[in-house]
């Protein structure tokens, strides 16, 4: 499977990094699922596999600690920028949300979506991409939809 340039680009701090050691495990028009290990050590987390929902504008990431034991769920709400002719991906992370294991939800980065507005890193559509794209996320999770996701991701753990 030939593996697109993936970079996270995100507001506060301003960075572009590319995911150049994240493994590529699956790919169509609509997804993407990646493994990855975290780029620098942390003593919270050690890698996840990650599930980016193109057209639902989020990505799921399963967190792992260095034993591999599953710690939880954290989701970007991303806006996606695709240059099919060099087959790159800039995924822009707006918001976060962690969905825990009991299946309560923090949204965190709330005050950093809107200093980029107030700042104009990011105009009025990408504001409301972001807060439909969290919102359908929240509710895939009190809906019980969020596990079918979830249930993709555990597909690709022992792989």
């Amino acid at each position: 499977m030939k593996r697109p340039v993936i970079f996270r680009k995100r507001f506060i701090p301003s960075e572009v990094i590319e995911l150049k050691d994240d493994v590529l495990l699956y790919r169509d028009d609509a997804m993407l699922v990646t493994r990855w290990n975290t780029l620098k050590p942390r003593h919270d987390m050690a890698g996840g596999i990650s599930l980016y929902l193109i057209d639902k504008g989020c990505k799921i990431s399963r967190i792992h600690d260095a034993f591999g034991r599953f710690l939880h769920y954290y989701c970007d709400i991303i806006h996606t920028d695709y240059s099919a002719e060099n087959d790159t991906y800039i995924f822009t992370d707006l918001l976060d949300v962690i969905v825990h294991r009991d299946n309560r939800y923090s949204v965190v980065d709330l005050d950093e979506l809107a200093d980029a507005l107030e700042g104009s890193m990011i105009d009025t559509a990408v504001m409301c991409e972001a807060l439909r794209s969290a919102n359908r996320l929240l509710n895939s999770i009190d809906n019980g939809e969020f596990h079918s996701y979830t249930n993709l991701i555990e597909r690709y753990v022992s792989m």
